[in-house]
């Protein structure tokens, strides 16, 4: 919540109490930070793949997976390829699917895409706030909406750099193409808002009850616009 920030659950804990309320959890979002070879690439992997398990020991369709952190994440190599062999077996094994998500650096996407182009576990997420202040110009959906499994919606200046996680309609990207390209590609899956209230400095001592109706009117003008 925006005024207090509660007590945060961890990851599994989480979903055992959404189970226990009734709420459905669509997607599990797992930590990255840079891998390269040894230890810290091998602990990357070790969290990465216990992420796949908890998605399907929850009956979580999508874990939602970031290839790179950062400006300068490290290259392509053998040492990634064969720590991705590892973690789509795992998924194609427990049929969870990965939705690679667009950051600054289209290779790394577009690799992992196109190397594992048959295996129907992996998939894309879009997140059109990253491609709005990450990769000004470039857009993600005529490449790989056909391969779309999830969304992080939310808004921001424009700025490069500058990954707000705003309300839709509260920034500056253009949602009329946003959601005509969902209407395109023939997503029928979630419309998930990435948000967070505190990233822009925009949301500060508005109430909770406030914001989460003001996230609540976006989504549901998003909807509203994708079926029109």
């Amino acid at each position: 919540a925006p005024a207090d920030r509660p007590r945060r659950l961890l990851p599994d804990a989480h979903a055992e109490r959404r189970q226990e309320l009734g709420a459905a959890l669509r997607t599990r979002h797992p930590r990255v930070d840079r891998g390269e070879e040894g230890e810290q690439g091998d602990t990357m992997l070790e969290g990465l793949t216990k992420c796949v398990r908890a998605c399907h020991r929850f009956g979580v369709r999508v874990a939602v997976i970031h290839l790179s952190s950062g400006r300068h994440p490290p290259c392509v190599s053998d040492i990634g390829r064969e720590r991705l062999d590892k973690l789509v077996e795992e998924a194609v094994r427990l049929d969870v699917t990965l939705g690679f998500e667009n950051l600054r650096k289209l290779a790394n996407l577009a690799f992992v895409l196109e190397l594992y182009d048959e295996v129907p576990q992996v998939r894309f997420c879009w997140d059109a706030g990253h491609e709005a202040c990450f990769t000004p110009g470039k857009q993600f959906m005529p490449l790989y909406g056909d391969k779309l499994a999830f969304t992080h919606i939310h808004d921001n200046m424009c700025v490069y750099n500058g990954d707000d996680h705003m309300i839709p309609f509260e920034g500056k990207i253009d949602f009329d193409r946003v959601t005509r390209q969902l209407r395109d590609s023939g997503f029928m899956g979630t419309l998930s808002l990435e948000l967070l209230p505190h990233a822009s400095g925009r949301y500060e001592g508005i109430a909770p009850d406030e914001y989460y109706a003001r996230a609540y009117a976006a989504a549901c003008r998003l909807r509203d616009m994708v079926d029109a």
